[in-house]
């Protein structure tokens, strides 16, 4: 399978305690995962907008009306929009 359903996941989001996270593609993989400085970690796609992180935490990407991404929210930190970034 191709990585295009994942395209619209990338970007630079905010993340716990003022820090930001990037979401890539990892090509090889054929998956999505998570950048902090210089770790990385797997995010394992669930179904459309919902993903699982590598601690079993849900997370669910949140839509604007026009279906562009506007953020997510993890289950490690319920009701908290994480926003994404310029």
């Amino acid at each position: 399978q191709d990585t295009k359903h994942l395209q619209e996941y990338v970007g630079r989001f905010e993340f716990e305690n003022g820090m930001e996270i990037a979401l890539k593609i990892d090509e090889k993989e054929k998956s999505l995962y998570a950048q902090m400085q210089e770790r990385k970690f797997p995010i394992f796609y669930v179904a459309e907008d919902n993903f699982l992180d590598i601690s079993d935490y849900k997370i669910r990407f949140q839509r604007a009306e026009n279906g562009t991404i506007i953020g997510y929210y993890s289950s490690k930190h319920e009701g908290k929009l994480f926003k994404k970034l310029k």
